[in-house]
């Protein structure tokens, strides 16, 4: 069967875990999510916007590797050139 799990099916599935690796797999979780911001603390952006123009708001790890880029455009008075569609 291919697809999303059954219940019964999750069930057998998290049953096959020793109690120690549930610990183990329960530790790293919280230890990931809890760097992340929740919902409820909210998650304030800084973006450049002093200028029109299209801009990308890159996301690094410690390492410096690119691990997401947001693109994101500022409407506005600016250097823009315009076709006259003639």
């Amino acid at each position: 069967m291919t697809g999303a799990m059954t219940t019964s099916e999750s069930a057998n599935a998290s049953a096959s875990f020793t109690p120690a690796e549930r610990d183990y797999i329960r530790r790293e979780l919280s230890m990931f999510f809890s760097t992340l911001p929740t919902v409820a603390e909210g998650f304030a952006l800084k973006l450049d916007t002093d200028k029109a123009g299209n801009y990308s708001y890159l996301v690094r790890d410690a390492a410096g590797v690119e691990l997401n880029r947001i693109d994101y455009s500022v409407a506005g008075q600016g250097n823009v050139t315009r076709s006259s569609g003639v």
